[in-house]
């Protein structure tokens, strides 16, 4: 091909090709251009309906639960009076279905009537078996401690594996029976004893109950599991003693929940009556009767703390005595009677103050 013509083809390329360029490049910026100029319409057309069919279904579930709280309060106080295995039953079933402060009276209405079953419960075990009793509830926890969590106390979860361990036999069934009316078993001065199982309440609804509600069968819980007193001794630490105190007074000091006082009241009554009545009976004092230093750090934390005012004025009223007494000799062995009459002059004044404040 001659030189000349070859040069013409190839300026003719070169032409095409920088035409189709320019022709891509106009095509291009006119689409952005129309895009960019385009008007908006940035809510998508099937929003509004999805948001108001979402809003409509709301409003109807909530009318829904409602309507289904109304209807379960309504038939929960139709069976209120029914006997406990019911009550419970119902209980079990609806619970979480209800609001918080129901729940708490669902609760309250199921110690009340564990309550009412001490008393026969009680009648039983010391009754004419009462020697077959206790050594069957014996038996079967030395041969099993292993599978306990605590030794010679059953309650939650313990009182049904000392069940599912006992042979078998008619006073098994009787345990059995009152065990499975809100009772749990505890050993005191090696005799058994029936008393409420605030633990299986705490843990079955502890936590589907109000704040106050939980705060009450938490305290039940930690009495049930370790008496604050055995017998008429100290059953806990020093400290442990001093912290009871403070969770009793201040429960009474925040509750709205006036069938939870007076449970709360008699332990608080009990830890101010230790607290006013040091003695060696319970190490709170050595043989000379001075305070032990242990204890007297109790005490001093006690003194400062201005939100509990009842036990406050108790204990001040009997680090007075103390005080007054020559190195702080409360008394001896053989003449306590003026420690008694101070410790029991301030706990008639606690009982007052109480009555003041928390009534």
């Amino acid at each position: 091909m001659p030189h000349g013509l070859y040069t013409i083809e190839t300026q003719e390329e070169k032409m095409n090709t920088s035409l189709r360029r320019a022709l891509l490049v106009l095509t291009i910026t006119a689409l952005i251009t129309g895009c960019t100029n385009a008007p908006e319409n940035n809510t998508p057309v099937s929003e509004p309906a999805e948001t108001e069919i979402t809003e409509q279904e709301n409003n109807t579930a909530e009318e829904k639960n409602a309507v289904d709280m109304e209807s379960i309060k309504t038939e929960y106080m139709d069976l209120k009076n029914s006997d406990y295995k019911i009550h419970r039953n119902f209980v079990e079933l609806h619970i979480q279905e209800v609001d918080s402060e129901f729940a708490s009276d669902m609760v309250l209405d199921l110690i009340a009537k564990s309550k009412e079953s001490l008393g026969p419960a009680n009648d039983f075990i010391y009754g004419d078996n009462y020697m077959e009793i206790d050594k069957l509830i014996y038996d079967t926890y030395e041969s099993n401690q292993g599978s306990f969590e605590r030794a010679y106390a059953f309650f939650g979860k313990d009182k049904h594996t000392l069940i599912e361990l006992m042979e078998k036999s008619e006073l098994r069934d009787g345990i059995d029976q009152y065990l499975n009316q809100g009772l749990g078993l505890y050993n005191a001065e090696g005799s058994y004893y029936f008393g409420l199982d605030y633990s299986d309440y705490f843990e079955r609804y502890g936590l589907m109950v109000s704040e106050d509600m939980h705060t009450y069968l938490s305290i039940m819980d930690k009495e049930a599991k370790e008496h604050l007193t055995i017998e008429e001794y100290l059953g806990v630490s020093f400290e442990e003693l001093g912290k009871r105190a403070v969770s009793y007074e201040t429960y009474l000091k925040n509750t709205e929940i006036e069938e939870t006082k007076e449970d709360i009241r008699m332990l608080l009554m009990v830890s101010l009556w230790k607290l006013a009545s040091p003695t060696p009976f319970d190490g709170m004092a050595d043989d000379n009767f001075v305070i032990e230093e242990d204890m007297m750090k109790v005490y001093q934390e006690l003194v400062m703390n201005d939100d509990t005012p009842v036990i406050q004025e108790t204990v001040k009223g009997l680090l007075a005595f103390a005080d007054s007494r020559e190195n702080g000799v409360l008394g001896s062995y053989e003449n306590s009677e003026e420690l008694m009459n101070r410790s029991a002059e301030l706990h008639k004044k606690a009982d007052q103050r109480i009555k003041e404040l928390y009534q």
